[in-house]
């Protein structure tokens, strides 16, 4: 080989080695699971209803109730009845699995009773499998029915148990990203079937700021993460039209009834973003609400589509001493700065540590299992005065953190003392989550 094509070659690879990586579209196969329901997390659809009577259906019973609820155009019908009639509630559940609108030749369950707080009481049962179509496809489904009891005077059901529905299985799939493998997982949020409704802003009439997010976004939810799904599903997001991967741009669509997701590189004008370290997902979404952008592992700087964005929510994670994984989860308001990426001076997501406890104290006096007092409150607020909603453990055993014994991975509960200035402690406690 001459002088001249060494020289050629010499350069070909100087280029080469230069030249950054470009994204591919990533076609992920998906498969359907039904996780426990603490794995499954936020993924957890809802379906919240009063019951309406139901003609043309047989029930089991002359004091049973019959129920339903639709999903892609089909009704699925249910029965609650008391097991016994000086039973308080109803404790039996019907399922119409074979969809024959006789519940007579159904197998019944017992429900299990659970005291939320003194004046809710849930029944549970366990869930059903079943099935729908969508596109011409016949699709399995999940369905867990609870029963809600309401204390005496507080609301009183006159035609049978208010109800809430469960949509508690998921489509996921890995893919590699960058030579990283992941898990992308989505819940049907909305219970429409379709896993696929993206973030809609549904505006709430005389919310207080810290109440705008993520209260008032319809549509289902989606997590994409390394680690288990319960660890990415904790922090499971609204389902945006773009998703950030590290620094690649892509436009994520779900095919539920072709039982895959795409997720497609998109060019547009970018402008650079300083994320606080420690935040591993992110989500924004545009000033005029119309379209959401999840961030995925950012690096220190990532590059976001041009424009100005709330900070909806994020996750902030820490490895402790032990090398347990905390996950810390805020969600952003109006009070939080803006994301102002137009494309000039690099901008910067102030948010996130350091984190403020605050306490305050009511000035209302309340009643409360038969004590009276003025409530206290504990919360705490990051630098863009975001409100921490949660703080979980999400990965590992060996934390030396004391943790509760009502929510398990969670820290234990705050303790508290009220002192007067001379000393005395009028009144001691612990704060509870919730």
């Amino acid at each position: 080989m001459d002088k001249r094509c060494k020289r050629i070659l010499v350069v070909l690879l100087v280029i080469s080695v230069g030249m950054p990586v470009i994204a591919q579209t990533i076609e992920v196969p998906l498969t359907f699971q039904k996780p426990p329901q603490e794995e499954a997390g936020m993924l957890i659809g809802h379906y919240r209803a009063q019951p309406v009577p139901v003609t043309g259906v047989k029930a089991p019973s002359d004091r049973a109730t019959v129920s339903s609820f639709t999903l892609q155009g089909r009704d699925y019908y249910f029965a609650s009845e008391r097991a016994k009639e000086t039973d308080e509630f109803y404790s039996r559940l019907y399922f119409d699995a074979n969809g024959n609108k006789d519940l007579t030749d159904d197998t019944s369950q017992e429900g299990v009773k659970e005291q939320a707080n003194e004046n809710v009481t849930f029944w549970r049962f366990d869930p059903f499998a079943i099935e729908y179509q969508l596109e011409g496809q016949t699709l399995p489904y999940n369905v867990k029915i609870m029963f809600i009891q309401f204390k005496q005077g507080l609301r009183v059901p006159t035609q049978g148990p208010s109800y809430q529905i469960l949509s508690i299985g998921v489509w996921t799939g890995s893919f590699n990203h960058r030579g990283k493998a992941y898990t992308i997982s989505f819940g049907d949020s909305d219970f429409d079937g379709d896993y696929g409704t993206r973030l809609k802003h549904v505006p709430l009439e005389n919310a207080p700021d810290y109440l705008l997010f993520p209260l008032d976004f319809e549509g289902d939810r989606f997590c994409v993460g390394a680690g288990s799904l319960s660890s990415a599903a904790y922090g499971a997001m609204a389902l945006s039209e773009h998703v950030l991967i590290g620094d690649d741009l892509y436009r994520l669509e779900v095919r539920t009834a072709q039982r895959k997701a795409i997720l497609t590189p998109v060019e547009m004008p970018r402008a650079p973003v300083k994320v606080p370290k420690g935040l591993r997902q992110v989500q924004l979404v545009s000033e005029d609400m119309s379209k959401g952008l999840c961030l995925i592992e950012p690096p220190e700087v990532v590059h976001v589509p041009n424009g100005n964005y709330y900070v909806v929510s994020y996750q902030d994670a820490t490895i402790d001493e032990q090398g347990d994984t905390w996950v810390l989860m805020a969600t952003g308001n109006r009070k939080t700065p803006m994301v102002i990426a137009d494309g000039g001076k690099r901008a910067e997501m102030a948010v996130g540590a350091p984190y403020l406890a605050k306490v305050s104290s009511g000035d209302t006096r309340m009643e409360r299992g038969g004590v009276s007092g003025y409530p206290l409150t504990l919360s705490v607020q990051g630098k863009g005065k975001e409100p921490v909603v949660s703080l979980m453990r999400t990965e590992g055993t060996k934390t030396n953190y004391k943790l509760s014994t009502k929510r398990p991975n969670t820290p234990l509960e705050p303790a508290f003392k009220v002192v007067q200035g001379d000393g005395e402690v009028v009144a001691s406690g612990t704060f509870e989550y919730g």
